[in-house]
């Protein structure tokens, strides 16, 4: 685990040794949210992940992700800053061709045996809904995310974020597929639009 200066663990850790897969990784949501909260949690002592994947269309190197939301993050500590980078790796990846997801898949199995992984993953798509059939597909079919029941011993979760269709048949669409490919205990749904119009319709009240 990294240890970050003037923070202590407040909690117990929640995630250890697992691997955590960006899709949208050159994406905003990432550089502005994504890669801060990590570094944040691991400060925190909340998690302490093996390997951090990022995936998207653009050609990067896992530094260079990094150093995109360095500007982002409030650093304390140098070598703090470089422990963390030595987390990441990255993939360039088009999410409309199947390969790229069996080409990932093997550098993540590569990565998580030389760090000595747990197989525990956890795939974050910062991407926009319209990829998120796509993608689950793919992911289920390379098995980089495999259907696991909630008493198997490693687990894999999936989390879809931004709007999560853009109506309510959208949305049915959209749930078919995941719910198709994982079991319910391994999706999470966030849609952040649907929480900002929900607020500012308060804050108008």
């Amino acid at each position: 685990m990294l240890n970050c200066t003037k923070q202590k663990p407040e909690r117990c850790l929640l995630v250890n040794n697992c691997t955590i897969i960006i899709f949208g990784a050159s994406g905003d949501l990432t550089r502005r949210k994504l890669i801060p909260a990590l570094y944040n949690l691991i400060c925190g002592g909340r998690i302490s992940p093996a390997l951090i994947v990022g995936a998207s269309f653009d050609a990067l190197t896992g530094d260079e992700l990094c150093e995109r939301a360095r500007e982002f993050i409030k650093v304390a500590d140098e070598s703090v800053w470089s422990n963390f980078k030595k987390l990441f790796a990255y993939h360039k990846l088009d999410f409309n061709k199947y390969e790229d997801f069996e080409s990932l898949h093997t550098l993540v199995k590569r990565e998580e045996a030389e760090r000595g992984a747990s197989g525990q993953r956890m795939v974050y798509t910062a991407t926009a809904a319209s990829f998120f059939c796509t993608i689950t597909d793919a992911l289920a079919r390379s098995r980089i995310v495999e259907r696991k029941d909630e008493h198997d011993t490693t687990w894999h979760r999936i989390v879809y974020e931004k709007p999560f269709g853009k109506d309510l048949e959208s949305a049915l669409v959209i749930n078919a597929c995941i719910k198709k490919a994982f079991e319910e205990h391994q999706i999470y749904r966030i849609d952040h639009y649907l929480t900002k119009e929900l607020v500012s319709n308060i804050s108008l009240i």
